[in-house]
C-alpha cells in the first residue's frame, strides 16, 4: 500500500514555499516554486553510508521516504525513519547511513549545484581530502614588515602586545592594542599609522585600564598558570566601532578564570583626534557569575538599535546570535538578559573546514553582499592552532549565515606565529580597517606581537559568497 507521508500534513516544513492540500482523490505537497533547486532521491543499501561531507555552495533538505537509518548532522547523530525531515545549512558536516532495510531519502538542494562541491572529511571508499589551507582569493597576505608592533620597554607593555582594535578616521589608522605588563595586568596602548602598516606613532603610556570596579588580585602573577589568557586581570581583546561621532570599545574584563565579563566604554572622535583620553566610565554588558567574552558591536544601528554580536553558536550552523539593545551606555541600561552559551562547554560542531568555533574576530563589516564576519576556529588536523575563518551574514537579518569560506583565510605558518612567543600556534584578530578597497586585518601572533595581513575586499567577499578558494 502507498506510504502516504502527506497524511502528516499538519507538520511544520521549513521550506519557504512548502504547501499542502487535500483533494477528493487524496492530496499533494509542493516543495518549491520557480526556485533554483536540484531534486534527487538517494538510495542507501543496508549498512552502507555516505561520506561525512559538507557543501560550500548549497543547502539541502531531506525527507525519509522509505526504510530507516541514521543521520549525522554536525556533532550529533540520531535515528530516522519514514517521514522524518532534516535541514542541512551551507557548510554543515552531514552523513546518511542505511539501516537494516536500507534507506531512501528525498533530497532538495538550494543554491548552485555542482557534483564537485563536496568536501569529504571521512569516507569508507577512500575519497576523503587532506587538510585545507588558505589559497587564492580567500587568503590574507601578511605585511612585509610583520610584526608591526613588538613588546615595549616600559613595564606596562614589556610582556606582550597583541589583538588590537582598529578604526580608520581622519586619514589615519588608530590601534588600541592589548598590552601585558610584568605585573600580569592587561591595559590598552595606542599606536597610529597613515598607511596602516608603518606605525609612526606610539604613546609611552596606556590610554585605558579597567581598574575600577574590578576587584584587586591577591598573590603574584604566574605567566605559566595564565598562559592561555596571557594575563591574570585587566582589559583583554578590544573591538572598536564608530557610531554617531563616538568610538565604542567592547572588551573582555578578565579577573581570573572565575570572573570573565564583557565590558564597554566609549570616547568621542573629537577627543580621539586631540589625544584626550576621556573614556566614559566602563560598564559591564554581561551579568556576573557567568563566563562571557568576545562580544562585538555592529558598526551602525540596525532598526534604530545597537546590534551586539554575542555568540557564534545558535540553534544550528546556519545562525549566529545577535541581540538588539538601546544605548548600552545609557543611564540605567540593564545588563544582558539573553542566553549566550559558553563555547568552552559546548561539544565540537564540525562545519565548513573546522571542528570547533571559538569566537568572533573583529566587528562585522557591511559589504554589498552582506555582513562580513571573521571568526576564530580550530580544525581536526591541527587542534592546537587558532585559525581565522570567514562568513557572510544576511544584510537584513544578521542572524542568518548565507555563506562560509570553505578554507581558513589565515592560519599560523611563519616563525613568529608557530615557534616563538608566549603561545605558539595562535593568530587572533580583533580589528580591521578598509582603505581604497583594501581590507587590512590586524591580529596577535602567538599572544606576543601585533601583525597585519590584507586582501582586496571586493574579490574576497565575492569568493566567500561563491564558496570558491
Amino acid at each position: 500500500m502507498l506510504n502516504m507521508t502527506i497524511a502528516a500534513s499538519n507538520r511544520h516544513c521549513p521550506l519557504p514555499h512548502y504547501h499542502h492540500e487535500k483533494r477528493p482523490w487524496g492530496g499533494f505537497e509542493r516543495f518549491t516554486v520557480n526556485e533554483s533547486s536540484t531534486v534527487k532521491i538517494l538510495y542507501l543499501l543496508p549498512g552502507k553510508r555516505l561520506s561525512l561531507q559538507r557543501h560550500a555552495k548549497r543547502s539541502e533538505w531531506w525527507r525519509v521516504i522509505d526504510g530507516d537509518g541514521e543521520v549525522t548532522l554536525g556533532s550529533h547523530s540520531y535515528a530516522v525513519s519514514v517521514g522524518d525531515e532534516i535541514e542541512i545549512p551551507v557548510g554543515t558536516l552531514h552523513r546518511l547511513s542505511g539501516g537494516p532495510r536500507g534507506l531512501a531519502v528525498l533530497e532538495i538542494g538550494f543554491g548552485e549545484f555542482d557534483e564537485n562541491d563536496i568536501f569529504r572529511v571521512e569516507d569508507d571508499f577512500g575519497r576523503s581530502r587532506p587538510p585545507v589551507h588558505p589559497c587564492g582569493a580567500l587568503a590574507l597576505h601578511r605585511a612585509k614588515g610583520n610584526p608591526v608592533l613588538n613588546p615595549g620597554y616600559a613595564q606596562w607593555e614589556a610582556m606582550a602586545v597583541m589583538n588590537p582594535a582598529a578604526i580608520r578616521e581622519g586619514g589615519r589608522t588608530h590601534l588600541f592594542y592589548r598590552a601585558i605588563g610584568t605585573d600580569g595586568v592587561s591595559r590598552l596602548g595606542y599606536a597610529a599609522s597613515d598607511d596602516g602598516v608603518t606605525l609612526d606613532e606610539r604613546l609611552p603610556f596606556p590610554v585605558f585600564a579597567h581598574e575600577n570596579p574590578m576587584p584587586a588580585r591577591a598573590g603574584r602573577f604566574d605567566p605559566v598558570a595564565y598562559a592561555s589568557g596571557g594575563s591574570w586581570t585587566g582589559v583583554e581583546d578590544p573591538r572598536a566601532v564608530m557610531i554617531d561621532g563616538r568610538v565604542y570599545l567592547t572588551y573582555n574584563a578578565f579577573n581570573g578564570w572565575d570572573s570573565m565579563r564583557v565590558g564597554l566604554t566609549s570616547i568621542s572622535v573629537a577627543d580621539l583626534q586631540a589625544k584626550r583620553w576621556n573614556f566614559s566610565p566602563p560598564k559591564y554588558l554581561s551579568p556576573p557569575g557567568q563566563r562571557h567574552k568576545n562580544w562585538a558591536l555592529f558598526p551602525e544601528r540596525i532598526k534604530g538599535k545597537f546590534a551586539l554580536f554575542h555568540n557564534l553558536h545558535a540553534a544550528n550552523d546556519g545562525r549566529v546570535c545577535v541581540a538588539y539593545v538601546d544605548d548600552p551606555l545609557g543611564e540605567g541600561a540593564p545588563v544582558a538578559d539573553f542566553a549566550s552559551p559558553d563555547p568552552q562547554l559546548l561539544p565540537d560542531s564540525p562545519c565548513a573546514w573546522h571542528r570547533r568555533m571559538r569566537s568572533i574576530g573583529p566587528p562585522p563589516i557591511r559589504t554589498s553582499l552582506g555582513w562580513l564576519v571573521l571568526y576564530h576556529a580550530m580544525d581536526v588536523y591541527e587542534p592546537r592552532y587558532y585559525k581565522l575563518g570567514a562568513m557572510l551574514l544576511d544584510g537584513e537579518d544578521p542572524c542568518r549565515v548565507i555563506a562560509r569560506s570553505p578554507v581558513p583565510v589565515l592560519e599560523p605558518e611563519v616563525p613568529y606565529e608557530i615557534s616563538e612567543g608566549i603561545k605558539p600556534g595562535i593568530v587572533y584578530s580583533c580589528g580591521t580597517v578598509i582603505r581604497d578597497d583594501q581590507l587590512t586585518v590586524y591580529y596577535g601572533a602567538a599572544d606576543t606581537v601585533v601583525c597585519a595581513a590584507s586582501t582586496p575586499l571586493a574579490a574576497f567577499v565575492h569568493a566567500i559568497a561563491a564558496g570558491q578558494a
